[in-house]
């Protein structure tokens, strides 16, 4: 919505209110894609065997 009203509007944000808003948005986005590669790898890598070390 952010970009669409940026680009569609006469009245514009000013660029760097623009893109820390974006990065606001992006780095929580980010965060969970990383964490969820993160997961994906130690489930591949076998939880079974890491339990045996406990």
């Amino acid at each position: 919505m952010i970009s669409y009203f940026q680009f569609t509007e006469s009245t514009k944000i000013p660029w760097v209110i623009y893109f820390i808003i974006v990065l606001l948005f992006g780095l929580p986005l980010f965060g969970i894609i990383y964490n969820l590669f993160l997961r994906i790898k130690e489930i591949l890598k076998g939880e079974e065997d890491e339990a045996s070390k406990y």
